[in-house]
């Protein structure tokens, strides 16, 4: 990590370089990362890796034109040859509609969470923890594959309108997959502070659910015709929850999708577009996700609410979509170089309820299936949010109120604005945070809860 004075030093030198040029507005995004990666396979450790990285992006904005560059070296040599080109390729873009709206201009260092403990934690740390899970898994017969990382990284924004805002913060996670003589099981959990993460009972919940792939899983699909269609209750795990919010938030609560008509929320706002119990928001500052306390243009964070008891409420919006809509950043911008993409919630926030997984299970009766995490996951409709997938490391089918038997995977074909008017029940939500362990890291991740939904529509199996 550089530090927070060396950080604005970079900054403070390259609009100095920019603003030599005289361009109408200049911004400036750096990231700095070290992240440690220790990974099994096979049940055991194959690779310790470790990443230390920047990446400095600069936008120019220049008779309502937007040009970008970026680089990872740090020299004012390099910054002053970024700069060019991204002043250069204001040449070649479409004019802008409006110029960017911002309202705040944050100075200083604006705390995230940062845990020494989480950054120092060394590979023999990671090596023991991940021992534990290993020998309590062969104990039981299963193989296990493994990723836990640490890491820490700073964001500093700086801007020619005077912004310059500094935070660092610190990450924790750990995936799993165990795989047993039919079937395999994962699991997954994170923590801005490494010690909040139980290894222990970690290890616990995920060899319990192993202990369902006794069996050889059944195809309810087999004796089906090509082109038939069966709809089941499901319970989703947080994991495969946070999977379809995610993909919700980024169809329809991206400001850009909502100009460009894309949006679900097209023609509804204030509207109810979901069940009375769905509420959906993003919070930076919330201590339940991660703590991400300004923007990538250094707009502060704040609680906003897309869904509210059913009704939609808000898109996402940075300073360019601010400005195009006449209305205020709602702080989700993705900063320089990546306002081509709109703007995100990366803090996303689904309100719970009081029932728990075991309590979804034991309320159902008919034929229901218990789905651990999907993958593959595509949009099939952007505006209805129609997604398709599969169905991943732990499938089960519920009969009378308990777990009969592990089934081979599902792919189902669903639209999740559908599904979010129909569910029955909610858990108490929890962080999912599963990055891949490769590029910036960044302080976000999804608060879900476990959900029960009527009538998901499936459209086959992978042994059919």
């Amino acid at each position: 990590m550089l530090g927070e004075k060396r950080c604005f030093e970079i900054l403070k030198s390259g609009l100095k370089l920019a603003q030599n040029k005289k361009p109408d507005y200049a911004e400036f995004l750096l990231l700095t990362w070290d992240t440690y990666v220790t990974r099994v396979a096979n049940s055991q450790i194959h690779q310790n890796v470790a990443e230390s990285e920047c990446y400095l992006a600069v936008d120019i904005i220049n008779n309502l034109r937007t040009g970008s560059s970026a680089t990872n070296i740090l020299t004012d040599e390099s910054i002053r040859k970024t700069v060019d080109s991204a002043l250069d390729s204001t040449q070649h873009k479409a004019e802008l509609p409006s110029a960017l709206k911002l309202d705040s201009f944050p100075h200083g260092v604006m705390p995230g969470r940062f845990s020494e403990r989480t950054a120092s934690f060394s590979p023999e740390d990671r090596a023991r923890w991940i021992k534990t899970l290993i020998d309590m898994a062969s104990s039981n017969g299963l193989t296990t594959s493994a990723k836990f990382q640490t890491g820490s990284g700073e964001i500093a924004v700086a801007n020619s309108k005077g912004t310059l805002a500094y935070t660092s913060f610190t990450d924790a996670n750990i995936s799993a997959i165990l795989t047993g003589e039919h079937d395999s099981s994962y699991a997954a959990t994170a923590s801005q502070e490494v010690t909040e993460i139980d290894i222990d009972r970690f290890s616990e919940d995920l060899i319990s659910k192993s202990r369902l792939q006794k069996s050889a899983p059944r195809d309810l699909f087999a004796g089906k015709k090509p082109g038939e269609e069966m709809k089941f209750d499901v319970i989703l795990e947080p994991a495969a929850a946070a999977e379809w919010l995610d993909f919700l938030s980024y169809t329809g609560f991206n400001g850009l999708a909502y100009l460009e008509e894309e949006s679900f929320l097209c023609g509804h706002m204030s509207e109810k577009v979901m069940g009375e119990n769905v509420t959906i928001f993003d919070d930076g500052n919330n201590p339940a996700g991660y703590i991400f306390p300004f923007d990538f243009e250094g707009t502060p964070k704040k609680r906003v609410m897309f869904i509210e008891r059913g009704i939609g409420k808000n898109v996402a919006r940075d300073g360019l979509l601010a400005a195009k809509m006449k209305l205020e950043s709602t702080g989700h911008s993705l900063g320089a170089g990546q306002r081509h993409n709109g703007a995100l919630p990366l803090n996303l926030m689904m309100e719970g309820g009081d029932q728990s997984l075991d309590f979804m299970i034991a309320s159902s009766e008919e034929p229901t299936i218990y789905v651990t995490r999907f993958h593959y996951t595509n949009i099939a409709d952007r505006k209805e949010v129609i997604l398709t997938g599969m169905t991943k490391d732990g499938t089960f089918l519920v009969e009378k109120g308990e777990i009969v038997c592990p089934i081979v995977n599902l792919r189902y074909l669903q639209s999740v604005v559908e599904s979010f008017n129909q569910i029955e029940m909610l858990s108490d939500p929890v962080r999912v945070h599963d990055p891949e362990g490769y590029g910036a890291l960044i302080p976000s991740c999804t608060v879900a809860p476990a959900l029960k939904i009527r009538g998901v529509r499936f459209i086959g199996s992978t042994g059919k």
